[in-house]
């Protein structure tokens, strides 16, 4: 991540967007995030996946990265096509999808217990 961000900022400079880094460092963090959400499913636990609040954070977090690395790479190319009208629409969209998945975030810390009101 360090070296595609030392690439960007080489290539592009200090003052844009910095695409490539940013889709690197959201591939990395959704590998992680699913690599541990995997160690969880097999691990024997004699509670439910579903009462686990890593479930639901590191669920959370995938998602959110697996949204980022979708919008990066066409973040230029929402800003050449889309007219005045149309410009927001992505961004409103980004924003209405993290703004569900941080609810699972949300549940995560205030109500581990699907039980509890």
């Amino acid at each position: 991540m360090i070296l595609t961000g030392a690439w960007d900022g080489w290539h592009i400079g200090l003052s844009n967007k910095w695409p490539l880094a940013e889709t690197a460092a959201g591939v990395v963090l959704f590998g992680i995030c699913l690599w541990l959400m995997f160690n969880l499913l097999v691990e024997k636990a004699p509670d439910s996946i579903w009462n686990r609040p890593a479930f639901w954070l590191l669920g959370s977090w995938a998602l959110i990265q697996a949204v980022n690395i979708m919008f990066y790479p066409l973040h230029n190319l929402f800003l050449k096509i889309l007219t005045r009208e149309w410009i927001l629409v992505p961004w409103f969209t980004k924003f209405l999808a993290i703004f569900v998945l941080n609810l699972g975030v949300a549940r995560t810390f205030l109500c581990p217990k699907p039980s509890s009101s």
